[in-house]
């Protein structure tokens, strides 16, 4: 390893912290959720806004931009030569609920190094962190001769329609990193089903049961409405995971605990808590508790509701998640998300999920589903960019992963996805389902993002020696 050069850019990516806290800061007030779309605006004019934030980041950092708005996509360039390098990052969200304690969603308030807001790990820092990291390289390696293209997309979460129009208006980059997973390297990514559950027949006392509004968060709170006069708070007595409010009717509120949907582990589903709580409720119908029994016997983390578990050698076990319940007409619809390895058969899979929906009253609609996709552990731009952080961290430079959620990657070629910041200890505690992407409170350490933009650099740097 040049030690000497890493020491260089760490030194001055330390030496604009402070930009860097404020330049996150700035990302992380936009509220860049996905809403209706608006002229120039395609997915909403908070993730418009986003991109907008960002290109004047770029900009008074020398960057040239092409900020195409109707696509939903920013562009920034830096460097000369034949050779592209891209760098992938999205400043859209996932929505936010009230179970914020730390700060508010879109603060970017700063508490013992940490910065808080939706966004600010998912994936507003990497925008930020690629910034950093290219203009360390401009500014301390006029030897670099490739051209780098930093994407920022505003459609990441919900679609990805921002990529594709990206690939059908540019050039691809030769190679591409996309710094929204973690360290240390990750070589492929499981495939993802996403799916609507649509009851047939409509309950009979119950009016409303819904919550969430992202198909790739674990559901971590429904709300549901029962007419019954005769209704008794002492049902749910004793049991702090539900809330009832008779100010108008009979509300109940489910406490669950959400999460990414591709890491379940340590959640708890807010719907399957419901149904299961009100499957054994004496003021509803029995064709309600039947329903709801029956709705409740599709919980399960790993696909054991469905039959479909799987665990594959590359990808490890299936994951399945549910994130939004609605009602329409009086009958529930529930959305599923579904992470899946290699070694999977999507058609059989789709058969087993509709043969065991039709037998509790469900149809069954596809929304999307695209395969994964795996590198060979001895791929040469794997192995330098293993290599590469093995020399910034001392990590073992023959261990890389794959990756349970989705990102830019899986429609990109020579594509490789790692972090936007390193791991620090919090020296606060959250509550459980608090903190990480796609969770209330959810924030980055200051310092690990610093860090990642050097490691980032250095991975450039090394990517640049081997196309001489």
């Amino acid at each position: 390893m040049d030690d000497k050069i890493y020491s260089k850019l760490t030194g001055y990516i330390n030496e604009r912290r402070d930009y860097l806290t404020e330049a996150l800061r700035r990302l992380v007030r936009v509220p860049s959720v996905r809403s209706d779309p608006e002229p120039h605006a395609p997915f909403g004019r908070g993730c418009a806004d986003a991109l907008i934030e960002a290109e004047k980041i770029y900009s008074e950092n020398g960057f040239e931009t092409e900020l195409h708005a109707d696509s939903g996509y920013l562009l920034s360039y830096s460097g000369k030569g034949d050779r592209n390098i891209g760098v992938f990052s999205h400043a859209d969200v996932v929505p936010v609920d009230d179970k914020w304690t730390m700060a508010a969603p879109f603060s970017g308030d700063v508490i013992d190094g940490f910065m808080f807001g939706r966004g600010s790990s998912d994936n507003k820092c990497s925008v930020i962190a690629s910034l950093m990291a290219v203009s360390a390289i401009r500014d301390l390696c006029p030897g670099f001769n490739s051209r780098v293209i930093l994407f920022t997309g505003s459609n990441e979460e919900t679609g990805m329609k921002d990529l594709a129009n990206y690939k059908k208006e540019q050039p691809m980059p030769d190679i591409s990193l996309i710094p929204d997973s973690g360290f240390p390297i990750f070589r492929g990514e499981k495939g993802i089903m996403r799916f609507w559950a649509h009851a047939r027949e409509p309950f009979d006392n119950i009016t409303d049961f819904s919550g969430g509004e992202a198909l790739n968060i674990i559901l971590g709170q429904v709300k549901t409405r029962i007419s019954a006069d005769d209704f008794d708070g002492g049902f749910l007595s004793g049991d702090s995971r539900f809330e009832l409010d008779r100010s108008d009717g009979v509300v109940i509120t489910a406490n669950g605990i959400s999460k990414h949907a591709a890491a379940p582990d340590g959640s708890l589903n807010a719907a399957f808590l419901m149904a299961e709580k009100l499957s054994a409720c004496p003021y509803i119908s029995e064709r309600d508790r039947k329903r709801l029994a029956d709705t409740a016997s599709l919980k399960g983390s790993y696909g054991e509701g469905f039959g479909i578990e799987n665990d594959d050698p590359d990808f490890g076990r299936l994951t399945i998640s549910n994130g939004v319940a609605k009602m329409r007409d009086g009958r529930l619809t529930l959305s599923f998300d579904i992470r899946y390895g290699s070694s999977v058969d999507s058609a059989e899979m789709i058969s087993k999920i509709t043969s065991r929906l039709d037998s509790i009253g469900y149809d069954f609609e596809l929304i999307h589903d695209s395969p994964g996709y795996a590198v060979p552990k001895d791929n040469k731009i794997l192995r330098l960019l293993m290599k590469a952080y093995s020399e910034c961290t001392g990590f073992p430079d023959d261990v890389c992963c794959v990756n349970g959620g989705g990102t830019y990657a899986k429609y990109l070629k020579n594509a490789f996805t790692m972090g936007a910041s390193t791991d620090r200890q919090a020296p606060f505690t959250l509550p459980a389902g608090h903190g990480l992407c796609h969770q209330p409170d959810e924030n980055v350490p200051i310092d690990g993002v610093a860090e990642a933009s050097a490691i980032l650099a250095y991975m450039l740097l090394k990517l640049d020696e081997s196309f001489r």
